[in-house]
């Protein structure tokens, strides 16, 4: 697992109710490289557009993610949790 969540989008729309498949990305950053404030940027683009419940519905996601990769020994903490 060298990079994480690539996929063609990187804005919240106005139409969708949960995530397009392929939606998340980090465009080339290998998930060691991923710090706490790429995630709250990341989330923060959700929430200025008034779509609180999916950020928090993303964050679950990387939560879940994150912690995956710890299991596996790619990373030592979770950039997710002090978001």
């Amino acid at each position: 697992m060298e990079h994480i969540l690539t996929g063609p989008y990187n804005k919240p729309t106005n139409n969708s109710r949960r995530p397009p498949r392929g939606a998340y990305h980090f465009g080339d950053f290998a998930i060691q490289k991923i710090e706490t404030k790429d995630i709250a940027d990341f989330l923060s683009q959700w929430v200025k557009t008034g779509k609180v419940t999916m950020a928090n519905l993303i964050r679950a996601f990387l939560r879940d993610l994150f912690r995956e990769a710890i299991a596996e020994g790619l990373i030592k903490t979770n950039p997710v949790e002090a978001t």
